[in-house]
């Protein structure tokens, strides 16, 4: 077993009317996605157009539109430094460490970049790995908040990403 699946299952996350926000869960499957694409080639996350993109199409994906949370990169890419496996940083490598800090996306994009620990990252790019952590984060924080209620699409997603797992 990935010794990040348990962390992965346990992210610090906002409860907003009795779910567990999603954007963290976002964030890392839009960072795998771009590093099994080849365009993430280091623990080094930058906010770039890229992570953008990904993170709209994934939250697409597995949220739909949602009258509960709303698709806002910015948030994760900040307080993702809550988790024990990434940090943030300033362009001139002072470490943030907390607080509610300035997060738009343009802001991160100018003054900070995150880092990932590099086993971590270097799990990303095993696809077994991969496939395992993408599964946590899906039923652990993804599931039944599309906005189609199509249960069997949801059940779908899940034995797609277990039968890729096993694979």
């Amino acid at each position: 077993m990935n010794p990040y699946t348990t962390s992965f299952s346990s992210l610090h996350t906002a409860k907003i009317a009795g779910k567990q926000a999603p954007h963290k869960a976002v964030l890392l499957l839009s960072i795998m996605d771009l590093v099994e694409a080849g365009i993430i080639t280091s623990p080094r996350i930058e906010m770039t157009e890229a992570l953008e993109g990904t993170f709209a199409k994934v939250w697409k994906r597995y949220i739909g539109t949602s009258i509960i949370f709303t698709p806002k990169v910015a948030t994760p890419f900040w307080h993702l430094q809550n988790e024990p496996f990434y940090r943030l940083y300033m362009n001139n490598g002072r470490l943030i460490n907390g607080g509610t800090g300035r997060y738009s996306i343009p802001w991160l994009r100018e003054n900070t970049y995150a880092m990932l620990d590099d086993k971590l990252f270097h799990l990303m790019q095993d696809e077994n790995a991969r496939a395992e952590l993408r599964v946590t984060l899906v039923s652990t924080y993804l599931k039944d908040l599309h906005s189609r209620t199509d249960s069997v699409l949801s059940a779908l997603t899940l034995l797609g990403l277990f039968l890729h797992l096993a694979a």
